[in-house]
């Protein structure tokens, strides 16, 4: 009976243990992923679901945006370069068995975003350089999407795009192959737009005055006809 006893002690003893190294193996490969070198995720035999970048709008990573061989997940080189540059990004790895998140700290030499002048004037069109003629497949200002065409290293956004603008400082950022550069801009000269209205006169006191002076003259005719009218009959009597 004893010996029955320490048998079943035994296997739950086992039985723990297991667990516990279970439960430390998927510790141990949060905290693998976590530290990953570069872009290099260790993700042993399993099979990935998905990969989202939690940091970027949970942004879920396409076919040839990362690569898994060897038990490491990679995130390409290429992807890495459209995120911001020196920035720490979190990386959620779903697998078919558990899912966990790694950072990846950005490191390249961005692009640079420079306006063609320091103020522009309401009404005309704003223009920007890109560094090393990188590709730019995006533009935001004050974090709203707007139309732009590129020529070689120049964007430019038409006037009819900016007609809604305040004059002021805005802020403008640009997705591109190489990197999220930014920049301000001015836009001075013009007042803001004010819509015109027809101001409507009063002329009722105007019209009043004149039927009033015309009652005036009016009276002062009449008084001069009767009283001309009364000096004749006078006349007559006497003669």
């Amino acid at each position: 009976m004893k010996s029955g006893k320490i048998k079943i002690s035994l296997i739950a003893m086992l039985a723990t243990i297991a667990i516990l190294a279970i439960v430390a193996g998927m510790l141990s490969k949060n905290i693998t992923a976590a530290r990953a070198d570069g872009s290099g995720i260790a993700v042993g035999e399993q099979y990935i679901v998905k990969v989202v970048n939690v940091t970027d709008k949970s942004y879920r990573l396409k076919d040839g945006e990362y690569t898994v061989a060897g038990g490491t997940l990679t995130i390409s080189e290429s992807y890495l370069k459209t995120l911001e540059n020196d920035t720490e990004y979190t990386f959620r790895v779903v697998t078919d068995t558990t899912d966990f998140d790694a950072v990846i700290k950005t490191n390249f030499e961005a692009a640079m975003l420079t306006p063609a002048k320091s103020g522009f004037s309401k009404g005309e069109d704003i223009s920007f350089t890109v560094s090393g003629g990188t590709q730019v497949y995006k533009l935001e200002i004050n974090g709203v999407e707007c139309e732009f065409t590129a020529e070689g290293d120049k964007i430019t956004v038409s006037s009819e795009t900016l007609q809604d603008f305040t004059s002021g400082t805005h802020k403008v950022k640009a997705y591109t192959a190489n990197g999220r550069p930014g920049a301000e801009f001015k836009l001075t000269g013009l007042p803001d737009f004010v819509e015109e209205t027809e101001e409507i006169i009063d002329r009722t006191f105007f019209w009043i005055d004149i039927a009033v002076f015309a009652a005036l003259i009016a009276g002062y005719v009449a008084f001069t006809v009767f009283k001309k009218f009364k000096k004749q009959a006078v006349s007559k009597k006497q003669a």
